[in-house]
């Protein structure tokens, strides 16, 4: 029961000051001190901290556990029950505890995750950065709308990024590009909605086969060259045979 109390209350829902003051106040009565100066000192705390616990509605669950053994979890969360209970249960007890630290760990890394964004959003070159999806393999049928593909996310300049909605990243896993110039870890910044121009790079899918070509058009002809030598162009028409994956933006190549 006292673990479904907690996940109820938890210590990082911002509209739970007051059930935060009263499990303080119970656990100053369990050490028996009247004072929040006096309540820091016993459990090793600053005041200041003590005052942020009440602020911010949040609590170090497990250090107070472990400051008020022998205490009810059930009283000390909730003040049901007596504050020692007549018989304890030491593998329950133990479990509690465990859950505890489990879901206060849990919420420390939530709550450092939403500080992170908050300090992000009040840095002033923020404005200058957008996040776009980053993939660190080839999708094998191109389908790099598909959020279920995505690895992660990486934030980079607005400069590089036409409409955020459109645009995503590709980490080269390996060398299979080399033939066209691209070596493993070039970082490609891609552009779906950009339109075809004469000698752009774009990430093709021909014949099955996924790789970067540079695009040609000659009079209105869109045509790729299949190998090194630019003067022998293939007319492509897209299709079944040809598809245009994205238009490259960018290439960002580690030198070291």
């Amino acid at each position: 029961m006292i673990i479904k109390e907690f996940k109820e209350s938890s210590p990082f829902v911002k509209s739970n000051f007051q059930n935060v003051n009263n499990i303080i106040d119970r656990a100053k009565e369990a050490l028996g001190v009247s004072l929040d100066s006096d309540f820091a000192k016993k459990i090793g705390i600053l005041p200041s901290t003590l005052t942020n616990w009440r602020k911010r509605g949040t609590i170090n669950y497990p250090l107070l556990m472990s400051k008020c053994m022998g205490t009810s979890l059930d009283w000390l969360i909730s003040g049901s029950g007596e504050r020692r209970p007549a018989s304890v249960n030491t593998a329950e007890t133990s479990a509690d505890r465990e859950n505890l630290r489990i879901s206060y760990l849990e919420n420390q890394i939530r709550e450092l995750f939403n500080l992170y964004h908050e300090k992000l959003e009040q840095n002033p070159l923020t404005g200058q950065l957008v996040e776009i999806p980053l993939f660190t393999h080839l999708v094998p049928d191109g389908s790099y709308s598909d959020p279920r593909q995505v690895d992660r996310y990486m934030v980079v300049s607005k400069e590089f990024v036409r409409d955020k909605n459109a645009t995503f990243a590709i980490k080269l896993p390996d060398n299979r590009m080399a033939g066209e110039g691209f070596m493993q870890n070039d970082l490609l910044i891609v552009d779906k909605g950009l339109p075809v121009r004469d000698r752009c790079l774009a990430v093709v899918m021909h014949k099955g086969v996924q790789s970067l070509k540079k695009l040609f058009l000659r009079e209105g002809i869109l045509c790729i060259a299949p190998g090194q030598d630019p003067d022998e162009l293939t007319q492509v028409s897209l299709g079944k045979d040809f598809r245009l994956l994205g238009i490259v933006r960018k290439v960002v190549r580690e030198l070291y």
